[in-house]
């Protein structure tokens, strides 16, 4: 069950609340409260930036805070960014997560003969219990390009290319680091 509304300010701003609660009836998982409220500004016909709060119950608090925004600096290109920030307290565990992520995607408007999207996206992770050798810190970066080219009228090609670089820091432990890639492509006949 949920309850929301949007409060414009004037032409550029507007703010927004929210109530939710689901009473679980039967399998895993667990009944919620949440409450959230959240800023939309429209500062140019080509710009978004939001930014929101939000304080949930689920078998412990939790409260989430994130910004982001999008804009066009020309018609072909979009520029994205967003920062979420997590604090979460279940089942004992405490964790914490910071997730950034930006993005730029060139598609031109007039034709259909290419887009790419390349985006970069960190986070930071930290969660365990009190006791001694629990707790874990987890560092990941990913580099990603994903693409579309229109090589005759019927054969398209996709394609995606990615890099991962990760390192997890147990407390006490030896540090472990990881690279993992990913290329993968379709050709698609109409």
């Amino acid at each position: 069950l949920g309850l929301a509304a949007r409060f414009p300010l004037n032409d550029t701003l507007s703010v927004d609340a929210r109530a939710e609660a689901g009473l679980h009836a039967t399998g895993p998982g667990e009944s919620f409260e949440s409450l959230s409220t959240g800023v939309a500004w429209l500062p140019f016909e080509n710009m978004r930036a939001t930014l929101r709060y939000e304080l949930r119950n689920m078998d412990g608090l939790g409260q989430t805070l994130a910004g982001g925004a999008v804009g066009k600096p020309s018609e072909d290109v979009t520029l994205l960014a967003r920062v979420e920030a997590s604090d979460a307290s279940q089942h004992g565990q405490d964790t914490t997560l910071v997730d950034t992520l930006a993005a730029m995607a060139v598609r031109p408007l007039r034709h259909d003969g290419y887009g790419l999207l390349f985006s970069w996206r960190h986070r930071d992770q930290r969660q365990g219990g009190t006791a001694a050798g629990s707790r874990l810190r987890v560092l990941t970066d990913t580099l990603s390009c994903d693409s579309v080219f229109q090589l005759t009228d019927s054969v398209r090609l996709f394609a995606k290319g990615a890099l991962t670089f990760s390192t997890d820091e147990p407390v006490g432990l030896p540090v472990v680091s990881s690279t993992t890639t990913l290329l993968q492509g379709r050709l698609e006949y109409r």
